[in-house]
């Protein structure tokens, strides 16, 4: 064989198995929404009730909920949603990655005390444009008749 033919051929068949080359049906891409939509409630159930004032407690806790936000962003960032869904996908998965980089600056004010950089933090999520984009895009996506699971309380 030639050298490089069969990096060549190798290349081909993995381009020709797709991964992710066709578009989901609206049904899975409603799968991947409501076991994210789990996730990230999940995630902002872990955080939110963490008491800073344990903070070993609080950090173990927000690293799981940064962990379980940064898993339902990888998910939706690697699905091919409907046409009409994926502008949407995208600025949900804006959204939930600014989330776990916020939690991880929560973890870091956990792991050195400082209540006023995690008061900093939860002011920031609350007027992030991109919090508010991944609103938006829930009621858009419930408007085009999407069961969008745990996310429906948004």
């Amino acid at each position: 064989m030639r050298p490089g033919l069969g990096l060549l051929i190798a290349v081909v068949l993995l381009a020709g198995c797709g991964g992710g080359s066709s578009r989901l049906s609206k049904k899975d891409y409603e799968q991947h929404l409501k076991h994210d939509a789990t996730l990230i409630a999940k995630a902002a159930t872990n955080a939110s009730t963490a008491d800073f004032n344990s903070p070993g407690q609080y950090a173990r806790r927000v690293d799981l909920a940064q962990s379980d936000m940064a898993s339902a962003a990888k998910d939706l960032d690697t699905i091919k949603p409907p046409a009409d869904a994926e502008q949407d996908t995208k600025e949900i998965v804006a959204g939930v990655r600014y989330l776990a980089k916020a939690l991880a600056r929560l973890h870091h004010a956990a792991a050195t005390s400082s209540f006023a950089e995690a008061q900093k933090v939860s002011s920031d999520i609350a007027a992030s444009p991109e919090v508010k984009g991944v609103s938006t895009a829930i009621t858009d996506l419930k408007r085009k008749g999407y069961d969008v699971g745990a996310f429906s309380g948004s």
